[in-house]
């Protein structure tokens, strides 16, 4: 378990960078998700126009 008392003495500007990093990583995984959901669709609809219809 983290030393709670510890972590209250944490300054708010460290808070803040934490929090920063973590919406840039959040920001960087959406993004990546978006390009594999991107090539998923490309792929699909690859299979899909070869496909007989």
């Amino acid at each position: 378990m983290p030393n709670l008392r510890a972590l209250r003495h944490i300054k708010p500007e460290a808070k803040q960078a934490g929090a920063a990093t973590i919406e840039i990583i959040k920001l960087q995984l959406s993004l990546k998700y978006t390009s594999v959901c991107c090539a998923e669709r490309k792929v699909k609809r690859l299979f899909l126009g070869q496909m007989p219809q």
